[in-house]
């Protein structure tokens, strides 16, 4: 892995984003991606569901050693826990300021205005996946414009959020 990738934390309604868009091999060839045991613990009760959320963290599981995971206390998150922020989230903060990294990427909706402030304290970046999934397609020299708008529509329409996802397209930013 080349040492000028970003390094990125990414919770579990990214990750499974990510493998409902079939995109995590190329976010891990493009950038350094880490994330918390916690959110592997997640991953794990989701993939216990029979539904496309269910289907997508199993894909991710069989794919997990090709990304970093790391032991996160609870005692280390506790603080950031709230009524919107589950442990996945927290753990994710934290474990986004303990390794330094450049951004934090999740797909919570509701959590991302508590989280924001923490980030904001803490220097890091903070991004919603479906911004990052336009950065992956726009980045992507391999994919063409046709081949970019079918993943993703598939990963939008799988998510349930086709609005939200075309809105932010207009405001994706350069990770």
């Amino acid at each position: 892995m080349p040492k000028n990738l970003r390094r990125i934390v990414i919770d579990s309604s990214a990750l499974i984003s990510l493998t409902h868009g079939r995109l995590l091999e190329h976010a891990l060839r493009e950038f350094e991606i880490a994330t918390s045991n916690r959110v592997l613990q997640e991953l794990e009760q989701t993939a216990k569901f029979a539904d496309p959320d269910g289907q997508a963290a199993q894909a991710f599981l069989a794919k997990r050693a090709l990304l970093k995971i790391i032991d996160v206390s609870e005692a280390d998150f506790r603080n950031y826990l709230g009524r919107k922020v589950h442990a996945g989230e927290a753990s994710g903060l934290c474990l986004a300021h303990q390794q330094e990294a450049d951004a934090f990427i999740c797909d919570d909706f509701d959590a991302l205005p508590y989280l924001e402030v923490h980030f904001w304290e803490l220097g890091i970046d903070i991004g919603l996946c479906s911004v990052f999934i336009q950065v992956l397609i726009l980045r992507a020299s391999s994919l063409r414009r046709k081949g970019g708008q079918f993943l993703i529509g598939s990963q939008e329409s799988e998510a349930g959020w086709d609005d939200r996802c075309m809105s932010m397209e207009r405001n994706c930013y350069e990770l």
